[in-house]
């Protein structure tokens, strides 16, 4: 009786377990395509001439924009940088096509999703973007950029995003969560500021997962009623 009550009890665990996992857990992604299929119909800005500007005098194009600015023209996210010093839209001379963005380009800023037109409140289900150079001078090799991520719940959790250079083809970088996604703030953890420089590219949002598969709904659902059956003819 008691063995056959465990076995239940063990059932309903793996099944809550399951639904647990599948609901509350973030993932990271490095893939643009998995990530897009599994995050539904995405909003991506790609930091467009056509919508941010284009500066002729500049020898890359480059527009600088203050905070105010550029959250004038940003179409959904609300940025928080330490200086008035964004750049949008360079190109620099390795024949990349121009729209990029960068906060200095070796500040601290933070990227708000929580007034977009597809999220809610408490933010967006996903984001990534493709990082275009993220790494620090010839002085500092192992310096990299952080995403501290802050979730819909208020709870936090420090990625350390992968390094790369700028001669190379840019990588992708997501994160998808139930708990939704309010802001990300991109920083330097070492004290000495400047050290480290992020470039990035194709800002992507999404309001909501692509449903479970109903597969997995019917073995979460059916192992739950198993051991409400078991349950019953024990109290029976």
């Amino acid at each position: 009786m008691i063995k056959n009550k465990m076995v239940s009890r063990y059932i309903t665990l793996v099944a809550l377990g399951l639904l647990s996992n599948t609901i509350n857990a973030a993932t990271i992604y490095t893939d643009r395509d998995v990530f897009n299929n599994n995050s539904g119909p995405v909003i991506v800005d790609g930091y467009d001439s056509e919508t941010y500007g284009w500066n002729p005098d500049d020898p890359y194009g480059s527009v600088r924009l203050s905070e105010e600015e550029l959250n004038a023209l940003s179409p959904e996210v609300t940025y928080r940088t330490e200086y008035d010093i964004n750049y949008v839209g360079f190109s620099y001379t390795y024949q990349r096509d121009p729209g990029v963005f960068c906060s200095g380009c070796n500040l601290d800023f933070s990227i708000e999703l929580t007034n977009t037109s597809i999220g809610t409140s408490s933010g967006v289900y996903a984001t990534g973007f493709d990082i275009i150079f993220n790494s620090a001078s010839d002085f500092y090799p192992d310096d990299i950029r952080h995403a501290l991520v802050t979730f819909g719940d208020g709870s936090t959790v420090d990625y350390a995003l992968p390094k790369h250079g700028i001669d190379l083809p840019s990588i992708f970088w997501g994160i998808t969560s139930e708990e939704l996604i309010s802001s990300i703030a991109f920083y330097d953890p070492d004290t000495n500021v400047g050290r480290t420089s992020l470039i990035i590219d194709n800002l992507t949002i999404a309001p909501s997962p692509v449903p479970v598969p109903g597969a997995l709904w019917l073995l979460m659902s059916g192992l739950i009623g198993l051991a409400c059956a078991r349950n019953y003819k024990l109290a029976r």
